[in-house]
C-alpha cells in the first residue's frame, strides 16, 4: 500500500487567550475509543485480508515475544485470506520467540487461504501472564492523563480557573482617636499593606475603595463603629477578584476623659436694624480668646426667621497641648422679634390701611388748598380764567398700590403704599360752573410693622406732587410708576 504524504499549511499566527489555548489542546486529543486501529488492507479485485491480533501470554523474567505481521499478496477475483495470529507461550528466563507470519500467494476465482499460526510449546519455566492489549490501553490512557495534567498545570499557571481573593480587613482598619464623647473615626490603610499592593496589580482594587462610616465623630467608649466598603466592581470582575470582609468593625475604647470648652459661652450676638435689612455682629467677651468666629455662609443682611450658622475656629495643636476639647463648634442663631418693613399685602391689616389713609388724605387736602392756580392751569379750560373759584368734593380712595423693593437695602425706600384718590374739581366764574373728575396718587414710604402694629408715620415720608394729579387715571399710573417697575414689585390692593 502506498504511503500518503500529508502537507500541513502554516497557520496564521494569532494572539490567543490562555483559556482558549487550553481548550484547543483538549480538543486536539481524540477519545480513546476513536484511536484508529490497523485498517484491513484491500487486495486486487476487492479482496480483503483479515488478521487475528495475537494475544500475548505471560512470560517470565521480562521476556519479550515479537511478531511479524503477515504481508498480503495479490489475490484475484476478490478472494479473502484469513490468518490466525500465533499464540505465544511462556519462555524460560526471559527468552524471546519470534514468528514469521506465512506469506500468502496469489489465488484465483475468489479462493480463500487460511493459515494457522504456529503454536509455541510450553517452556519449563514458571508461567507469568502478560496482556499486551492491556499494556497498550494503559499506555494510551496514561498518555491522556499526563497530557490532561500538563493542560491543567498550564491553566493553573495562567490563572484561568483561579480567583484572586482580597480581604479588605487585611489592609484597612478603623481608627478612633480623641476623647471620650468626642472621638473621631476614620478608615486608614494598615502599615503592612503598601508592600502587598506593590506586589500584584490586582491589589490596585484597594485604591478604588471608599468607606461609609456609621458614625464619624462624637464617639464615646463602648460604641461600635462600622465601615462599609465600596469598590470598583468592574475592575474586580475583569481581574477575577473575589472580595471578602466588606464591612469593618471596631469598638471604641481607652478614650480619655475630655476637658471640654464651650466655644459660645462668652460670645455675644447682636442684631441691629429693621428686617429684612438688619445687620448681625459677633463679639467675643472671653479672656482667653481661644476661638475666632464667623458665619458658615456669607451674610449681608438678616431678617426675621433667618437661621444663621455661626462657626467657631481654634488652633488644634494648642488644644491638644493643653488637653482641651471644643464642644460643638457650630451653632444656629435664629433672627426674630425685629421691627420689620412691610413687604407683603398680608402684613397690612385693615387698621394699618386706615392709618395710611389718614396720612395720605391730610397730605392731599393741604396740597389742594395751597395750589389753586396750578390746579386751574392743569385743568386748562379756556372758559375759566385764573380768577375763577376752585373747590373739591367727593374725595374718596378708589384703590391702593403696594411697592416693595426687589433687593432691600439701607439707603432707599424699601416699601411704599400709594392711595389712588378720585375727586371732583369745581370751577365757577361769572355765574358759570363746571365740574371735572380728577385722580391723585399720594404715597407713604418705609412703613414699619412692630409688635403687630404700624409704627407712627413720619410726615416727611408722605409724598404728593402736583404731577401726581391728573384727569386720566391710566395716564397718571404710567407717569408715576413707570420709573419704579425695574426695582420694585407693584401689587394692587382694593380700597380699605
Amino acid at each position: 500500500m502506498d504511503e500518503k504524504q500529508l502537507t500541513q499549511q502554516p497557520e496564521e499566527e494569532t494572539t490567543m487567550l490562555p483559556e482558549d489555548f487550553a481548550q484547543k489542546i483538549l480538543d486536539s486529543v481524540p477519545p480513546i475509543e476513536d484511536i484508529p486501529l490497523a485498517a484491513p488492507q484491500t487486495t486486487p479485485n476487492g479482496g480483503t485480508m483479515q488478521y487475528q491480533v495475537p494475544q500475548p501470554q505471560n512470560m517470565q523474567n521480562g521476556g519479550t515475544m515479537q511478531y511479524q505481521a503477515p504481508q498480503p499478496q495479490n489475490m484475484q477475483n476478490g478472494g479473502t485470506m484469513h490468518y490466525q495470529a500465533p499464540q505465544p507461550q511462556n519462555t524460560p528466563n526471559g527468552g524471546t520467540r519470534q514468528y514469521q507470519t506465512p506469506q500468502p500467494q496469489n489465488m484465483q476465482n475468489g479462493g480463500t487461504m487460511h493459515y494457522q499460526a504456529p503454536q509455541p510449546s510450553t517452556s519449563d519455566s514458571p508461567k507469568k501472564k502478560s496482556r499486551k492489549g492491556l499494556w497498550i490501553g494503559l499506555s494510551i490512557g496514561g498518555g491522556v492523563v499526563v497530557l490532561a495534567g500538563i493542560i491543567l498545570t498550564i491553566l493553573l499557571l495562567t490563572g484561568v480557573f483561579s480567583n484572586f481573593t482580597v480581604d479588605f480587613s487585611e489592609f484597612y482598619e478603623i481608627k478612633v482617636e480623641g476623647y471620650d464623647g468626642y472621638g473621631k473615626a476614620e478608615v486608614v490603610l494598615k502599615d503592612t499593606a503598601s508592600e502587598m499592593i506593590a506586589s500584584d496589580e490586582r491589589y490596585q482594587i484597594l485604591n478604588t475603595a471608599t468607606f461609609t462610616l456609621t458614625k464619624e465623630d462624637h464617639i464615646k467608649n463602648g460604641e461600635t463603629i462600622e465601615a462599609t466598603v465600596n469598590y470598583d466592581q468592574a475592575f474586580a470582575e475583569e481581574k477575577r477578584i473575589t472580595i471578602t470582609n466588606q464591612t469593618l468593625t471596631v469598638t471604641a475604647e481607652n478614650l480619655e476623659e475630655a476637658n471640654v470648652v464651650d466655644p459660645f459661652e462668652f460670645l455675644t450676638i447682636s442684631v441691629d436694624g429693621i428686617s429684612p435689612v438688619a445687620t448681625i455682629s459677633l463679639v467675643d467677651e472671653s479672656e482667653t480668646k481661644l476661638f475666632t468666629y464667623g458665619f458658615k455662609n456669607e451674610v449681608t443682611y438678616v431678617k426675621n426667621g433667618d437661621e444663621i450658622t455661626i462657626v467657631a475656629s481654634y488652633d488644634e495643636a494648642e488644644f491638644e497641648e493643653k488637653g482641651l476639647v471644643a464642644a460643638e463648634t457650630e451653632m444656629t442663631y435664629k433672627v426674630e422679634n425685629l421691627a420689620e418693613y412691610v413687604m407683603s399685602t398680608d402684613m397690612l391689616t385693615n387698621n394699618m390701611r386706615l392709618l395710611i389713609n389718614e396720612s395720605t388724605g391730610a397730605k392731599l387736602e393741604n396740597v389742594l388748598k395751597s395750589n389753586r392756580y396750578s390746579i386751574i392751569y392743569k385743568i386748562n379750560d379756556p372758559d375759566f380764567s385764573f380768577m375763577s373759584s376752585l373747590s373739591f368734593k367727593d374725595i374718596t380712595v378708589e384703590k391702593s398700590y403696594l411697592l416693595t423693593k426687589n433687593t432691600p437695602d439701607n439707603w432707599s425706600a424699601n416699601n411704599m403704599v400709594y392711595d389712588q384718590y378720585k375727586l371732583t374739581a369745581v370751577l365757577s366764574q361769572n355765574g358759570n360752573e363746571r365740574e371735572y373728575t380728577m385722580y391723585a396718587l399720594v404715597g407713604v414710604s418705609d412703613l414699619i410693622e412692630e409688635n403687630g402694629a404700624l409704627r407712627p408715620i413720619e410726615a416727611n415720608n408722605v409724598t404728593f406732587y402736583l404731577s401726581y394729579l391728573g384727569l386720566d387715571a391710566s395716564t397718571l399710573y404710567d407717569d408715576v410708576f413707570k420709573g419704579y417697575e425695574q426695582n420694585y414689585t407693584i401689587t394692587e390692593m382694593p380700597a380699605p
